[in-house]
């Protein structure tokens, strides 16, 4: 399905299930498929929306691109709802998350951040881009980076290459629109007006986004609960889907009768 922005940009979505309104937003260069372990999961308990973010998948991909975009995006997603959302996001889609939080907290009832951090003064991707710089065959330089930054030790190489394999490559135009829009942010300032209750997950062998920046980011909520997946990497909702879902059920179902 579609929905038209405010500014006339078209995002492309997937509704599931019936309930109180999970939000799913992806992380950079990426898509609403990522969250198919989740959406197959939650659509049995929830009213689940995962979107393709401005710039990405089948969205518009505009001439400019910046945070502010993505927040209001994610906002007017929202009234697609007659209730408040708990707005789910990794990695990029946990930047928006926050965003959400802090600029329009009357529509986010909870939020569930995972693999994101709350600041940052270069996309997380730099350090990456720098490890697989002097790689010549694309496939092999996105293979070094998906096995060294974004999967843990319970991936095989196998799989990775199999998801290489799978995944459509973003032009490099594109993907430089979609980087630069979040390269440097900093939440850190008004994360403590965030009162809603938070999950944050991260994994422990995560090393695009450490886990130390999803502990700082649990310490700067004040109704913060953190949970460190073990032998993660940074697509924890791919590898350890299981251990995320059931760690965001439980978590959902305990904050709802507090």
């Amino acid at each position: 399905m579609e929905f038209i922005t405010s500014d006339g940009a078209k995002l492309y979505y997937r509704r599931e299930g019936q309930g109180e309104p999970l939000l799913f937003i992806h992380g950079l260069a990426s898509n609403l498929q990522s969250w198919n372990y989740q959406l197959r999961y939650f659509r049995n308990f929830y009213d689940t929306l995962a979107y393709d973010c401005r710039g990405h998948g089948r969205s518009t991909i505009p001439r400019t691109l910046d945070m502010s975009d993505h927040s209001r995006d994610a906002y007017e997603l929202c009234s697609l709802f007659d209730q408040p959302v708990t707005v789910v996001g990794i990695s990029m889609g946990g930047y928006i998350a926050q965003r959400l939080l802090i600029e329009h907290p009357q529509v986010v009832k909870r939020a569930v951040l995972i693999a994101t951090k709350s600041h940052g003064e270069k996309p997380a991707t730099a350090a990456a881009d720098d490890h697989t710089e002097n790689i010549e065959n694309p496939k092999e330089a996105r293979f070094r980076f998906m096995r060294d930054y974004i999967f843990g030790p319970d991936t095989s190489d196998e799989k990775v290459a199999e998801l290489v394999r799978l995944e459509p490559t973003m032009p490099e135009e594109q993907f430089d629109l979609v980087k630069n829009a979040i390269g440097a942010f900093d939440h850190r300032p008004q994360l403590a007006a965030c009162t809603q209750p938070v999950l944050v997950l991260h994994g422990d062998h995560d090393r695009l986004i450490p886990p130390s920046y999803g502990e700082e980011l649990a310490h700067l909520l004040p109704n913060a609960t953190f949970v460190m997946i073990e032998r993660g990497g940074h697509a924890l909702m791919i590898e350890k889907h299981q251990e995320v879902n059931e760690a965001i059920h439980h978590w959902l179902k305990r904050v709802s009768v507090e």
